[in-house]
């Protein structure tokens, strides 16, 4: 019998700062930086067959930096429709009992897209 018993916990922590471009009174263009922060820890015990308990604990942080660019529509005073994607740059740093994993990575994907749909009160 093999049970796997994960204790995690993760942090990412966004900061950013974006321009605003009004093109006519409903549609606006945004686009700046976003500084990010990763922090994530796991640990994981393993009961083998022979009731004993093997761990493993990971640790990744790493930095990055992404471009937000968006647009936002407003459909009233009130109630305005945004759509925005986040091309990213960042280096992690992983480490375990015995390894350690340098890693660049370039994403742009739907993973860090957002559609947002708000009421101003």
């Amino acid at each position: 019998m093999v049970a796997n018993l994960p204790n995690h916990g993760k942090f990412h922590w966004p900061f950013l700062c974006c321009k605003h471009t009004r093109i006519n009174d409903q549609f606006n263009f945004f686009y700046g930086p976003e500084f990010q922060g990763f922090y994530n820890y796991e640990k994981a015990d393993e009961i083998t067959s022979y009731n004993v308990i093997q761990s493993t604990k990971t640790t990744t942080y790493g930095i990055g930096l992404g471009f937000i660019l968006g647009f936002s529509y407003s459909i009233t005073s009130n109630v305005s429709l945004s759509a925005e994607i986040v091309p990213n740059f960042t280096y992690l740093k992983s480490k375990n009992d015995d390894i350690t994993v340098n890693s660049y990575n370039f994403e742009l994907s739907n993973q860090q897209a957002g559609i947002t749909i708000s009421y101003k009160f």
